[in-house]
């Protein structure tokens, strides 16, 4: 678990399923592209730069394509105002 939050905490924005790292890295202060399935992003998203993706389902996809995620990752890499 340390090694995990020593590489969250060093990466400029985490690509990552609904899963413990999302809420490791968004505990750390690390931008976060979240993707979603079938879990409520309402209940599960953690507090912080958080983008969700998905809450489709996995057979749709939900919005999850390459281009969605690194327009995704640009917007939360940005300079918050």
């Amino acid at each position: 678990p340390l090694e995990l939050a020593r590489v969250l905490a060093a990466a400029d924005v985490v690509v990552t399923g609904d899963s413990g790292p999302m809420h490791l890295a968004a505990g750390l202060g690390v931008p976060v592209v979240a993707l979603f399935s079938t879990a409520d992003p309402a209940i599960y998203t953690p507090l912080g730069r958080v983008l969700v993706l998905g809450h489709g389902g996995p057979i749709d996809g939900g919005g999850q394509t390459v281009e969605a995620v690194c327009a995704g990752v640009a917007q939360v890499a940005a300079p918050a105002v």
